[in-house]
C-alpha cells in the first residue's frame, strides 16, 4: 500500500532544517498542526499501541504494549523527543517514531501473533524465524537476523517450576533477577554477566501452565523488552491503522511540507555549463542499483547538467532529481553484473564504521575504488541533517556511490568533499577528510516518494574489508554523463 510505504520514509522529515520549509499560507496551516503538542487522546489505541512498541525499541519504555497510554507511556515519548529532538512531545515526532518500524515489519512480517497451539498472542516475525530442533517440553524459534530466540511449552506445574528454576540458577548475573510470583502468573528475568537476556513466563490457562522462554545478547534487549511486554492473554489482532487517523494526517502533513519545499542552500556548487557535442563525454559520476528491475540511485549534481546518461554502455534515463536532497533516480537498460543494494534499516551512530565506493578520476583510474573511514558528525555544514560527516577520503567521481556500514548495507549516499582552497583561504586552514554523504535515512525517503521499493535489513555480524568490498563491487556503478 503506497500509503504505508510513504509512511515508512518519513522519519527524518521534521529534522529538515527550517530554512527548507515554505512559507505560505497552507504551509503556515501544516506547520501549526505538525508543531502543536502531542495529546494521547487525539489518537487511536492501535496507532498508540505502535508508539508503544516503537519506545520499546528505542529504549525508553518498558510496559505493556496494550495502546493504554499512561504516565509511562507519556514519559518515554517524552524522553525521546528530548534526545532525538531537544524538545517536548509534538505530534509532529509521532510518525518519525513510528517509521524505525515499518521497515522491519514489512520485510519480517512482525506482528501480533497466535501462540503456536497455546492460544494468546505475542508479537512474532513469521518471515524471519526458522523452526528449530524441539528442546524437551519447548518447541523452539529462531529470529534469523538477530539474536532474538523463542521457545514455547504447555506442561503441568512440576516443569513449569523448573524452567524458573533453572533461569534463577544461572550465574555469574549482572543484576538482580527481576521475578513476578502470582497464583496464576510466573516471571522470572535473568541478565548474565556476558550480556546475555533470559526472559521466562509461564500463565496458569486451563489447568495447564503456558510458558514463554525468550533470549537474546545484549545488542537486542530491546527486541526482547518489546516482545516479553507484547505476551497477552488475549486472542491475536493486527495492528490497522485507522486511514483517518492522526499518523496519517501528520504523514500527509509532513508530505506536504517536503514537496513545497524550495531547494536548499546548496553544498554542492553545479559544474558550470558546458557546450559539447551531443555524444561527447563531459563528466563521470557513481550510482548503485536499488531494485532488480534496474533502479538506481546517485546525486542530483552528477545527472544535471547531462544530455544523456550512459551505464554499463547503455542508455539510462533520469526517473526523478531532488536540488533539495541532492539525489536523483535512475533507470538503467543494462544491470549485468549487478545486484540491488540493501539498505540498513537504522541510521548510522557517531563513530560507525563506513565504507565509501565510487570511480573517481574514472578517465586516469580503472575500476571501483574503495575507502575507509568513520562517522565524524551527524550533521553537515551549518548543522544541516539531510547530509552527515564522513573521514573516508573521497574524489571527483566519488560522487553518488554508496556509503555503506559495517554489515554490507547503505547508510547514505556519497555527496561531497570540502573545498580544500575555499576553506583555507577563509580560514587559513586545511581541511582534512571532511566529507559528506546524505543520510540513508534521507535516501529512503526520496525512494519512497517516488513509489520505489527496496530492501532493508537491520545490523547483522560485521563483514571483513573485502567482504565489504566485494559487496560494493556488486552494487555500484560508472556513470558517464553526455554533453
Amino acid at each position: 500500500m503506497r500509503r504505508t510505504w510513504l509512511l515508512a520514509a518519513l522519519f527524518l522529515c521534521l529534522s529538515l532544517p527550517l530554512w527548507i520549509w515554505p512559507n505560505h499560507s497552507h504551509a503556515q496551516n501544516n506547520q501549526t498542526f505538525l508543531f502543536r503538542p502531542f495529546e494521547a487522546r487525539l489518537f487511536d489505541p492501535e496507532e498508540l499501541r505502535l508508539l508503544q512498541w516503537a519506545l520499546s525499541l528505542e529504549g525508553d519504555y518498558i510496559g505493556l504494549i496494550d495502546g493504554a497510554w499512561g504516565a509511562r507511556s507519556q514519559t518515554a515519548l517524552a524522553a525521546f523527543s528530548s534526545r532525538r529532538y531537544s524538545d517536548s512531545p509534538r505530534i509532529a515526532h509521532v510518525p518519525a517514531l513510528a517509521m524505525r518500524l515499518i521497515d522491519q515489519i514489512s520485510d519480517e512480517g512482525w506482528g501480533f501473533s497466535a501462540f503456536p497451539g497455546y492460544g494468546g498472542s505475542i508479537l512474532f516475525p513469521d518471515k524471519a524465524t526458522v523452526e528449530t530442533p524441539q528442546s524437551g517440553s519447548f518447541r523452539n524459534w529462531a529470529h534469523t537476523t538477530s539474536s532474538l530466540n523463542y521457545s514455547f511449552a504447555l506442561t503441568n506445574a512440576d516443569k513449569m517450576v523448573g524452567f524458573h528454576s533453572y533461569v534463577s540458577s544461572q550465574s555469574p548475573l549482572a543484576e538482580p533477577l527481576y521475578t513476578v510470583r502470582r497464583k496464576d502468573r510466573i516471571v522470572t528475568s535473568a541478565v548474565l554477566r556476558s550480556g546475555m537476556r533470559i526472559y521466562v513466563r509461564s500463565d496458569l490457562i486451563n489447568g495447564f501452565w503456558r510458558t514463554v522462554l525468550l533470549s537474546a545478547k545484549a545488542q537486542d534487549k530491546n527486541w526482547l523488552s518489546a516482545v516479553a511486554a507484547s505476551i497477552a492473554p488475549t486472542p491475536p489482532r493486527p495492528i490497522t491503522l485507522p486511514e483517518n487517523g492522526m499518523l496519517y494526517r501528520a504523514l500527509d502533513a509532513l508530505l506536504a511540507e517536503i514537496d513545497d519545499a524550495p531547494p536548499a542552500t546548496a553544498q554542492q556548487t553545479p559544474p558550470p555549463e558546458k557546450r559539447s557535442a551531443p555524444d561527447q563525454l563531459t563528466s563521470s559520476g557513481t550510482g548503485f542499483l536499488v531494485t532488480a528491475a534496474g533502479v538506481g540511485l546517485t546525486n542530483d549534481h552528477v545527472v544535471a547538467q547531462c544530455s544523456s546518461l550512459r551505464v554499463n554502455g547503455a542508455a539510462a534515463t533520469v526517473i526523478d532529481q531532488s536540488q533539495t536532497f541532492d539525489l536523483a533516480i535512475i533507470q538503467l537498460a543494462n544491470t549485468r553484473g549487478l545486484e540491488p543494494a540493501v539498505f540498513s534499516a537504522t541510521p548510522l551512530e557517531l563513530n560507525a564504521d563506513v565504507t565509501a565506493a565510487g570511480f573517481p578520476f574514472s578517465g586516469i583510474l580503472e575500476g571501483l575504488n574503495v575507502t575507509r573511514g568513520a562517522v565524524s558528525s551527524l550533521k553537515g555544514l551549518a548543522g544541516d541533517d539531510i547530509r552527515l560527516q564522513i573521514s573516508a577520503p573521497v574524489q571527483p567521481g566519488n560522487s553518488g556511490g554508496p556509503l555503506l556500514d559495517a554489515s554490507g548495507h547503505i547508510a547514505g549516499v556519497v555527496a561531497a568533499k570540502l573545498s580544500r582552497s575555499a576553506t583555507e583561504s577563509r580560514t587559513g586552514a586545511v581541511p582534512e577528510n571532511i566529507n559528506f554523504a546524505i543520510a540513508g535515512e534521507i535516501a529512503k525517503l526520496f525512494l519512497t516518494r517516488n513509489g520505489i521499493a527496496f530492501s532493508s535489513a537491520g545490523p547483522s555480524t560485521p563483514l571483513s574489508g573485502a567482504e565489504i568490498g566485494r559487496k560494493a563491487q556488486s552494487i555500484t556503478f560508472l556513470i558517464e554523463c553526455l554533453g
